[in-house]
């Protein structure tokens, strides 16, 4: 069974349910799209906030470390860009929180590899882009250039 297909919304900067072209959440037919369980997956675990650990600084200061106390899903990124400053070393925490949210790929097997780097594109413009490598030769690759073009 392949899961519902979860995109990324330019738009609303959010990931969401895909429908199917011309279809939406009051469309009775439910026309939600499914597959890219993999791109799902790295989506999910990007952009939902892993818990804070007790010693991180938390950038709105105050004690909500976020997360799900009961696993491990998800990313630190939010620790990093809701700061909102453009710092020399947040490309370099960003492509940190981003493969420690992706290791599990390689754990489970699902990947044998994966590259990702975060760079600022243009002045206060940071990019993240994550390519994952199967063991079958296939590879999917993500960008995401227009997340955070205001720090």
């Amino acid at each position: 069974m392949t899961d519902i297909q979860t995109g990324w919304n330019r738009t609303t900067r959010a990931a969401d349910w895909v429908f199917l072209p011309g279809n939406d959440a009051t469309d009775p037919t439910n026309s939600l799209t499914y597959g890219n369980d993999l791109a799902t997956a790295a989506l999910i675990s990007l952009f939902t906030d892993a818990q804070a650990d007790p010693d991180d600084v938390i950038p709105d200061g105050t004690t909500d470390r976020r997360g799900w106390w009961g696993g491990a899903i998800g990313s630190k990124i939010w620790l990093y860009v809701t700061r909102g400053k453009a710092t020399p070393e947040l490309p370099s925490q960003v492509q940190q929180a981003a493969s420690d949210a992706l290791q599990w790929f390689i754990d489970d097997g699902v990947a044998t590899s994966i590259d990702v780097a975060a760079f600022y594109a243009a002045a206060g413009k940071l990019v993240l882009t994550v390519k994952i490598h199967r063991g079958n030769g296939s590879s999917l690759a993500l960008q995401f250039a227009d997340l955070w073009d205001s720090l």
